[in-house]
């Protein structure tokens, strides 16, 4: 028998539910996209919207559905340039109202620390706040961060003005892996948070500092950027995805059917870095990675991606190499004392540290090959700190990724750089998948 093409009945109160999760989950979108999505008509569409406008603060103006341009919605450019194509409604794009709830997005970096508020459609209300100089997280205490973390919330919510009863979940983006309960999977890279139940303990002291009583939700960095990249950047739209985060550390989060991979136990997929690999198998030239023999990965494992091409052992390689004064090398290239002095130096065209960072981009594009052939994505986006380095860095991930057959699709179609290739964007775009986290996992305040 041939598959049933009927759609299903699900009654008025039933679209209603389902129009609010599908702005909960993929953020404003145009009434085509929605009939399409729900699988309905978009005179049934309406009636949706009319029931959630009806049943929320009748007559008091605060629309539970309404309707923007899309530079409002906070889409990604090349969204605003497709639907200011159309003409008339279809030009225009739901969202959810201020009676939804709002929601903060907290990212805890290896150096940074950075907050944000946004409503209920994921869309940030002012800047991130972001601090640098005062936090890391392999030397400040999690208890320490949490209120510090806390105090910024409070200022956002003030600046923002949001009460913090309309906060109905806080998503927080942490490096390295996490599992489904918000606890650490692997101690060895995340030493300060080892055995630390961190939703109990950040929602204390939210609730102490800041007033805010809601759930905390806690996701590996390179996941909650890829719920970014989905949300604000060039993941809008597709189905299937991959984001790779080069940093300090490498992580791949993978979308698969518009839904995030956890992997087993809640967490954990998508960590490449921590894969063994060999420098030898590269078909291209790495002068820099020469003699380099089973490097010890932050994890106590030998030969993982990480210890041959993350930022930290970039800068490791550096000034190794400088202390060889290999020949070929510049011998009064000054010293990187962190990774964003030796990628200011890259991008000048000094070396050794340009070709450290082409090597490491190359074996990067070697492991991306691989993951390629396992998922077949529509798109692989890279992002972090060290796609800072632009088109030259992509072109070697590239090449590296042609010389090695790559099976599907044209190369140039399917990696890309993501729009957090930028420093600035790249917080917002993270602080951004903190707080849409938190929106999928704490539902609306709305009634049907």
């Amino acid at each position: 028998m041939g598959k049933s093409t009927t759609r299903t009945n699900h009654g008025p109160e039933g679209n209603a539910r389902r129009l609010a999760a599908a702005l909960t989950r993929r953020g404003p979108q145009t009434r085509k996209q929605l009939a399409q999505r729900l699988e309905i008509s978009e005179a049934t569409l309406r009636n949706a919207r009319d029931r959630l406008n009806e049943a929320n603060a009748p007559g008091e103006g605060r629309a539970a559905v309404y309707t923007v341009v899309p530079e409002e919605a906070q889409l990604p450019e090349h969204v605003i340039e497709e639907v200011n194509g159309t003409t008339g409604p279809k030009s225009e794009v739901l969202m959810l109202g201020p009676g939804a709830g709002a929601a903060v997005g907290i990212e805890i970096g290896r150096g940074h620390l950075s907050v944000g508020v946004g409503d209920a459609n994921g869309c940030l209300l002012g800047d991130p706040d972001v601090r640098n100089a005062e936090h890391s997280i392999d030397a400040v205490p999690a208890p320490k961060t949490f209120a510090m973390a806390a105090r910024l919330v409070k200022k956002q919510l003030r600046e923002c003005g949001i009460d913090a009863g309309d906060i109905r979940g806080v998503g927080v983006s942490l490096p390295g892996p996490i599992g489904l309960d918000g606890h650490t999977l692997a101690h060895a890279i995340s030493t300060n948070y080892q055995d630390i139940d961190i939703p109990t303990k950040f929602e204390k002291e939210l609730a102490k500092v800041a007033g805010v009583k809601a759930r905390v939700f806690v996701e590996n960095d390179v996941d909650v950027l890829a719920r970014g990249e989905q949300r604000y950047g060039k993941g809008y739209g597709l189905r299937d995805f991959m984001v790779i985060k080069h940093s300090g550390g490498i992580g791949a989060g993978i979308v698969a059917d518009e839904r995030l991979v956890r992997g087993r136990g809640g967490g954990g997929a998508g960590e490449i870095g921590h894969c063994r690999v060999s420098p030898d198998a590269l078909v291209a030239e790495a002068p820099s990675l020469q003699g380099v023999k089973e490097p010890q990965c932050k994890c106590q494992g030998f030969c993982h991606l990480e210890a041959y091409a993350g930022g930290d052992a970039i800068v490791e390689r550096i000034l190794e190499l400088q202390k060889r004064k290999d020949p070929g090398f510049e011998k009064d290239a000054p010293l990187p004392v962190q990774l964003d002095e030796a990628m200011k130096l890259a991008r000048e065209g000094r070396e050794p540290h340009r070709q450290v960072v082409m090597d490491a981009a190359a074996l990067v594009g070697y492991a991306i090959n691989t993951l390629i052939h396992l998922f077949n994505p529509e798109r692989v986006l890279i992002c972090g700190k060290l796609s800072e380095m632009g088109e030259p860095f992509l072109k070697a991930i590239r090449e590296e990724c042609r010389d090695q057959k790559l099976l599907f699709g044209a190369v140039d179609q399917i990696i890309d750089l993501g729009a957090g290739n930028d420093l600035e964007e790249r917080r917002r775009i993270s602080v951004g998948g903190a707080v849409t986290t938190a929106l999928r996992k704490a539902p609306p305040r709305l009634a049907y």
